[in-house]
């Protein structure tokens, strides 16, 4: 659902392609999709439980971060509240040069044009 919402927001177009071309477009434009936990919990219906497990993964996520090409300009896009409200803070402290934006969740499950709206507007104003 992300993804395809993600893919729709930045392409235009509806997810056609294997995940793995999307992502690798994304990475061209220095667009990196990166998962906050690296294990579904959509399924957990707790917030609690569900904000708990990306905390608990927050250093993983960390060195993914500084794995990529990031500069004082890049900015991060949060997706999702959970990982907007369990670790954007964290994020916004050990990445002070990076602009750090809560875009927040889609609201329908493929091509949210609200959703899509929020991204482009980002972009226009930071690049």
């Amino acid at each position: 659902m992300l993804l395809a919402n993600v893919v729709y927001s930045f392409f235009n177009q509806k997810l056609l392609k294997n995940k793995k071309e999307y992502l690798n477009q994304l990475k061209e434009f220095g667009i990196f999709l990166i998962d906050a936990e690296g294990k579904p919990i959509n399924n957990i219906k707790d917030k609690k439980i569900r904000r708990g497990k990306i905390v608990k993964n927050y250093l993983a996520l960390k060195e993914d971060i500084l794995s990529l090409p990031i500069y004082d300009n890049t900015v991060i896009l949060l997706l999702h509240s959970n990982v907007c409200k369990s670790i954007g803070e964290k994020l916004r402290q050990d990445f002070p040069l990076q602009k750090i934006i809560d875009i927040g969740s889609p609201r329908q499950h493929y091509y949210d044009e609200m959703f899509k709206e929020k991204i482009e507007s980002v972009l226009a104003k930071t690049h």
